[in-house]
């Protein structure tokens, strides 16, 4: 016979919902289900499933819920406990909508299958309560019904809230406004549904708190209280000086192109920092717009007039359309070296490598698809290895995340493999795709690329950072290009070699 701790450790975790009838309880459940792929059991709905099953038990359960009285602790819990046996297998955890109904019966779950990791309540007034249920039109809702149903709800559950709150796991939902509104507290959260304990944590902190007051203040934009006069940093830092230029383009959340230009200091002394001087949405993405962007977004900053002559440097990424609007730049500003970002010059290293390895740039993108919207398949990650971090998710855009899952595949390529194997193929596609890519050819192109080209990300890491001088600079391009191999060195030939220290060999030769 199985012992009290053996029959705790046999379910997922269990969150219980609570609330008067008529609350949106079921709805609400739907919607964190559809979120955090918790298993759904609504007690209520269980008994009226018994009901319309005919069964002599369901027989009693009409009656009783005819009269408006509350189902005997036991037949409810047997019911329910029935159901989580049927999904205890496939369920990553289970809402439980309606329960429990008395303190007893969660002193009896918590005996016979476990105790919950949290318990949410949806109050609201009885006014609000009954036009809901007058509403629904169901065929147990009537007026003395419901009063019964209200009054047992009061005498009954409210003890539960108090129960529940004394230990610290319960979690209040104003149920008196819309049940999208109510979803919010829940929704916005982004915590994994094997954490639910962290959004009381995070309703009690003072940043939640504070916002709930501006909200119920109905104060829409926030103000500065004061005026501070400070100095211009732009003509402290400008005034006078050889300067460099930044120019990039991105997108915003809309789809639009969108330039950026810096200015900076040129000091041998020390790092400045620099300054956005225009921003603007570009009709059209070519070298014209990006030329033209350039000199108006200058002859704006220096309203007065300016020796252009002091412009000495640009940087720009490598793309073709701003090479051709480096040359454009020269013609208005004639001491100008146009410089391409180290860190996309290394990026587009690890671009060529990617494509040179087909079958490890599979492994990843099938991989990752495996579990990406796949809650229940992470679960089966973490149980086989609780301890080894989710595969990372390359970022084709970030700069160094594949070649940072590269080193992830090579140095876990046998648990990720153990992993993937126990899926069943016929589930997705992807399943039986990343299944075929574990082969020892994969392995040993992963081994290659860590061992040569593994340097690769945290030479861009150090790049990044600001305050760099051009010794400091050089010397972190030429450590991180010491071990990428004979063949490494002949693929990166093929890629344009033009940044500042070509540059500046070029005009010292």
């Amino acid at each position: 016979m199985a012992s009290s701790a053996d029959r705790k450790c046999a379910f997922p975790p269990v969150v219980f919902v609570v609330g008067g009838p008529g609350c949106g309880k079921g709805t609400q459940c739907e919607r964190i289900v559809e979120k955090f792929g918790f298993t759904h059991l609504s007690s209520g709905d269980l008994l009226r499933a018994e009901v319309a099953s005919g069964s002599v038990l369901g027989k009693q359960l009409k009656a009783t819920m005819d009269a408006g009285g509350l189902v005997p602790l036991d037949k409810v819990l047997a019911i329910v406990k029935a159901a989580m046996l049927k999904k205890r297998e496939s369920s990553n955890g289970f809402l439980i909508d309606g329960y429990p109904r008395e303190v007893t019966q969660g002193e009896r779950f918590e005996q016979e299958i476990q105790s919950p990791v949290l318990v949410i309540y949806f109050e609201a007034n009885d006014e609000t309560l009954v036009k809901r249920l007058m509403g629904r039109g169901r065929s147990d809702d009537n007026v003395e019904t419901i009063k019964n149903r209200l009054h047992t709800f009061v005498e009954s559950t409210k003890p539960v809230v108090d129960h529940y709150g004394k230990q610290g796991k319960l979690v209040k939902v104003i149920a008196a406004t819309s049940t999208q509104q109510q979803q919010l507290p829940i929704k916005n959260s982004q915590i994994p549904c094997t954490q639910f304990a962290h959004l009381k944590q995070h309703n009690e902190t003072a940043k939640h708190k504070a916002k709930l007051e501006r909200n119920k203040g109905g104060q829409q934009q926030q103000f500065l209280t004061t005026i501070n006069n400070v100095p211009n940093q732009f003509n402290l830092d400008l005034c006078d000086s050889f300067v460099w230029i930044s120019v990039d383009e991105t997108t915003d959340k809309m789809g639009r192109a969108v330039a950026n230009l810096l200015i900076g200091k040129l000091d041998g002394q020390k790092w400045h920092n620099p300054h956005l001087i225009s921003v603007k949405c570009l009709e059209k993405v070519d070298s014209a717009g990006i030329a033209r962007f350039v000199n108006e977004g200058l002859d704006n900053f220096f309203s007065n007039g300016f020796d252009k002559n002091r412009v000495l440097l640009l940087v720009t990424d490598a793309a073709a359309y701003m090479k051709k609007a480096g040359k454009q730049l020269k013609v208005f500003y004639t001491n100008l070296i146009h410089t391409l970002c180290l860190c996309h010059s290394l990026h587009r290293v690890a671009e060529k490598v990617r494509d040179e390895f087909k079958k490890v740039d599979k492994l990843i993108a099938k991989t990752k698809a495996v579990f990406v919207k796949a809650p229940q398949r992470s679960n089966i990650y973490h149980r086989m290895f609780p301890d080894l971090a989710m595969p990372p998710k390359a970022v084709l855009t970030r700069w160094g995340t594949w070649l940072q899952a590269v080193s992830f595949y090579w140095q876990n390529f046998e648990a990720v493999k153990e992993v993937v194997n126990s899926f069943d193929p016929t589930d997705a596609s992807c399943i039986r795709e990343s299944q075929s890519c574990f082969t020892l050819s994969t392995w040993q192109d992963l081994a290659y690329i860590h061992t040569n080209f593994g340097n690769l990300c945290p030479a861009i890491a150090k790049l990044e950072s600001q305050g760099l001088s051009i010794m400091e600079s050089m010397e972190i391009f030429c450590e991180c290009s010491q071990p990428i191999g004979q063949r490494g060195r002949r693929e990166s030939r093929n890629i344009p070699p033009k940044n500042l220290f070509h540059c500046l060999k070029k005009s010292l030769v």
